[in-house]
């Protein structure tokens, strides 16, 4: 069982600066490191915060020219009931779209572009950060387009849809865990799912930044603690958005890419 106060304790306020529109622009005009690239994809329920959420990512994702669908559903209620649709939603989409998906969470924002990095990653089925604790997390999958993938995936859908209240993330476990050895399976460094505040990641070549959307909800779950991380949260986004939504900014070229 996780205490949110030793989780606490091992959070700090980030050193790392977001980058500039224009190197954002500049690496979305340079022609890729290798051949190895797809879609990138993901989902949001259409209230205000996700909502939000989900402008902050296009934004990204445009501005460094990489396809993608960033789809809005209806909320089921409840933010594990939401997420449990993530395999469902891939699955849809890769029916979709061919060639690698590159899901992530609506409340990511790039720092440059992943599939610079994910080449070594295409003959496999799925890969994904865990943690130095053995935590998978679920926020940046990247899903090959093999018949292992589509596999992985279907079980996911199965497991979620029996159990609609436990966290997607942890099913995905147990579906990985069961048969290991049916799957080509890899993990990803931690600039893939690099979090904010977290004070055992480096803030070197950071790719993907997630900025915990789920805090909001958490606001006063456990009296002073969460209030401090939401804090630094919203000081973070802050910080970004003064980059991406500036008046300046938004006078840069930024193609819409998505699909």
């Amino acid at each position: 069982m996780k205490i949110p106060f030793l989780d606490y304790l091992q959070q700090r306020p980030t050193t790392a600066a977001f980058p500039t529109v224009q190197k954002l622009l500049s690496m979305g005009q340079k022609t890729p490191t290798n051949p190895f690239t797809g879609t990138v994809i993901g989902f949001h329920t259409t209230d205000q915060t996700y909502t939000r959420e989900a402008e902050r990512l296009r934004r990204c994702l445009d501005l460094l020219a990489l396809p993608h669908e960033i789809r809005p559903v209806e909320s089921l209620g409840g933010w594990v009931r939401n997420a449990a649709q993530k395999p469902t939603i891939i699955q849809e989409m890769r029916a979709q779209y061919s060639g690698p998906l590159l899901y992530v969470d609506v409340d990511a924002v790039f720092h440059q572009n992943p599939w610079n990095y994910l080449g070594e990653y295409q003959n496999v089925d799925i890969a994904f950060y865990r943690t130095p604790e053995g935590e998978l997390l679920s926020g940046t999958l990247l899903l090959n387009d093999t018949p292992g993938a589509a596999e992985i995936v279907e079980r996911w859908v199965a497991a979620c849809a029996s159990a609609p209240e436990e966290w997607d993330q942890v099913i995905l476990d147990k579906v990985l865990q069961k048969n290991p050895e049916e799957f080509r399976i890899s993990t990803i460094p931690a600039s893939f799912c690099w979090i904010f505040d977290c004070k055992n990641q480096s803030t070197v070549d950071i790719v993907i930044e997630h900025l915990q959307a789920s805090r909001e909800g958490r606001e006063r779950k456990f009296g002073f603690i969460v209030p401090n991380r939401l804090r630094r949260r919203r000081n973070r986004i802050e910080e970004i958005e003064r980059i991406l939504f500036s008046e300046a900014s938004r006078a840069e070229s930024a193609p819409d890419r998505s699909r």
